[in-house]
């Protein structure tokens, strides 16, 4: 006879099963649409932020479409649990959307770690000396880099995090899939950065330095939920053995 599940998790189940049967009862039509208005309304806000210059329909319309990609996975009719490994098209979206929502706050708060000059701020830069910083390591292609590290690698820390149950039973490569999932972000951002003839040359390099801090932080989300479960593994024997004696 089989083990029956703990309660909370037998119900948690069955909740996201129904959910899905429910999302799968909605008509092919009524998922497009609320696609298509989530993507308008992330291009509507992308433009806003590179304010509404033709110069930067391209890397807007980017943004946009890397939304769509997002909302399409989340729309797709699937139970929305966290297993450890199991990578669904709602954990990528998850991973995705947080993407493109977090990198846009940080053009908001910092447009230099892309190296875009804007205005378009909400005027409390405290990144600034970072880009100093970088600049005095080694000139424009170093600030690139660790530009790039800085801007992917913060939004990641926080994405991944979200998806950290999924990422810590993960081996590697379904952790090296997520993390291009996860790159497919940048590319809005590569978008912007060419359309800025002063930047061209060095885009490489803030393309590696992203990578590298998208990686970076996959890894140490990973490490880190696994540390957490080892505390919380020695606390709970703890309480056991002293229960017992």
């Amino acid at each position: 006879m089989t083990e029956e599940l703990p309660a909370k998790i037998s119900q948690n189940l069955r909740n996201a099963i129904h959910a899905s049967i429910a999302r799968e009862e909605r008509s092919q039509k009524n998922r497009i649409v609320r696609t298509v208005v989530a993507t308008s309304a992330t291009l509507i806000y992308f433009l806003i932020i590179f304010e509404l210059l033709h110069a930067h329909l391209l890397p807007a319309a980017l943004m946009a479409a890397t939304g769509a990609l997002g909302f399409f996975l989340y729309n797709r009719p699937e139970p929305r649990i966290q297993v450890g490994g199991i990578w669904s098209s709602w954990i990528y979206s998850r991973l995705i959307l947080a993407m493109v929502f977090l990198m846009g706050l940080e053009f908001l708060v910092c447009p230099h770690f892309a190296l875009i000059d804007r205005e378009h701020s909400l005027g409390f830069n405290i990144f600034q000396s970072f880009q100093h910083q970088f600049m005095s390591w080694g000139g424009i292609e170093t600030c690139m880099f660790f530009c790039g590290f800085s801007f992917a690698g913060m939004a990641a820390l926080l994405s991944f995090a979200l998806v950290s149950k999924t990422l810590h039973g993960s081996g590697k490569f379904k952790v090296f899939r997520g993390i291009c999932f996860a790159a497919i972000s940048l590319i809005p951002v590569l978008g912007l950065q060419l359309s800025e003839t002063h930047l061209r040359a060095y885009v490489g390099h803030w393309f590696l330095g992203g990578i590298l801090g998208i990686a970076m932080a996959a890894l140490s989300v990973k490490i880190i939920y696994s540390v957490i479960l080892k505390v919380r593994d020695f606390f709970a024997r703890n309480s056991r053995h002293k229960n017992s004696v």
